[in-house]
This record gives structure tokens, sequence and C-alpha cells, in this order.
């Protein structure tokens, strides 16, 4: 039976914290990727499509959180819904001595039967252009960590986490990088890419890369980046 994380109230916001001394899920990661120009580069800033369909018992779902971070940035998905509302999550650390996650209520975007999770990876602070030094500076291409718990209302519990049945692809985001902006190809979009029933047979497996090291692995103490508000221009 998975062990559900502890969970405190922290400013009003609920983070866990994690005493079964580290996370079950594998860090996976897909170095491949392409230039706008369609050459291979060493560090990967195309932003990869991340997928994995699942299925739940069919019984009343009581809770369900979502902790996930990566080494770079992430935008998760559950049944074609973007979780949070965070952006460049898990934000900037040094990644050699402090990786922040994040935990997500996704009691109401799970259901019983087939499901599916999936998230765009992109390179960020950790292999992404880093002011004057250049990329690459923390790792050559972008990891992700990512753990569902589930809770059922007879108090069973089940547990999804990232690991090498996940399957990768690159999506419409061909380049991102913080300094150097961002390519979008829309002849590229997969329309259904995080729900369930979308064939993902095309799509090519992660690389496992074991855990981001349970020492490193800290909740996010300060306040999320998010849109406050969206400016219409005049003219």
């Amino acid at each position: 039976m998975a062990t559900f994380p502890q969970v405190r109230a922290v400013d009003g916001w609920q983070e866990s914290a994690f005493d079964d001394g580290g996370w079950p899920a594998v860090r996976v990661a897909a170095a491949w990727g392409a230039d706008p120009w369609g050459r291979v580069v060493p560090v990967s800033y195309a932003v990869t499509q991340l997928r994995r369909a699942f299925r739940l018992a069919r019984k009343k779902i009581a809770r369900a959180r979502l902790y996930t971070t990566a080494l770079g940035l992430y935008e998760a998905h559950l049944n074609g819904t973007r979780v949070g509302t965070d952006q460049l999550a898990p934000g900037w650390t040094d990644y050699r001595t402090r990786v922040q996650y994040q935990t997500y209520d996704v009691t109401d975007l799970l259901r019983p039967g087939a499901n599916a999770i999936g998230a765009h990876l992109a390179p960020g602070w950790y292999a992404g252009n880093v002011g004057m030094f250049g990329p690459g500076q923390y790792g050559p291409h972008p990891a992700l960590l990512a753990q569902l718990e589930v809770e059922y209302a007879d108090g069973t519990r089940e547990r999804v986490t990232s690991g090498t049945d996940w399957r990768a692809a690159a999506g419409p985001i061909v380049a991102a990088d913080l300094l150097g902006g961002e390519t979008y190809d829309a002849r590229k979009e997969t329309p259904g890419w995080a729900s369930p029933g979308f064939d993902d047979r095309g799509w090519l497996p992660v690389r496992g890369e074991g855990d981001i090291g349970p020492d490193l692995i800290v909740a996010q103490s300060d306040g999320p980046v998010r849109v406050e508000r969206e400016l219409t221009p005049r003219r």
C-alpha cells in the first residue's frame, strides 16, 4: 500500500512533507531535440511532451494529489486539463543543492477507469541559457519527476509515478529558451495528447534516470509565478 505524504498548511496553501525517505518515482527524460532549423543540438531546446495512460479502480475517489518537480520547467496535465496555474515551475534554484516541488489537489480531474497524465518539459534554467554563461550549466537536458497519490472513499490508496513506462514526443513548441524565446509550429500539434484513448504508439520510450535525490527535494516555500492579468493592446 502506498504511503500517503503528510500534509501541512503553509500560509494558507497546502504543501506536503515526505517523511518516507524519498520518492518512489523515477526521473524521466527525453534527451533528443532540434532547433527551429531542424538541426540536432546537444541541448534539447524543444519542449518535450510526456504522457502515460493508466486505469483507476471503479470506486469513489476521496482525494488525490499530484506532487511534481523537474530539472528544467514543466507544465502538468491530467485528462486533457492543465493542472494548476503556476508558470515557470518549479522555479530557479541551485539544482545541485535544492529542487523545489509543487503539490496540486487534482481530485476533480480524475475519474474511475481510464485516465491519462501528461507534461510539457522544457530546459528552463537547468539546461537552457543562463545569462552570459550559456546553456547546460546544471545538466544537458531536462527531466521530470511526478507522483500521483489517490485515496479512495473506502480508505485504499493507489499511486501513479513517472517511470520508464511513460512515452515521449516532440510537440509544437520546437524551441523554447528563457533568453532565446519560443518557436511554435502549429502543424505539429497533437490534440488529445494528455487524454485517455490517445494513440501514442508512434511515441518514443523515455529514459529513466533514477531519482533526483531525496535530500535535494523540498516543498516550495516561496510564492508561485502566475499570470495576474492580461492586457489588450489599444492599437
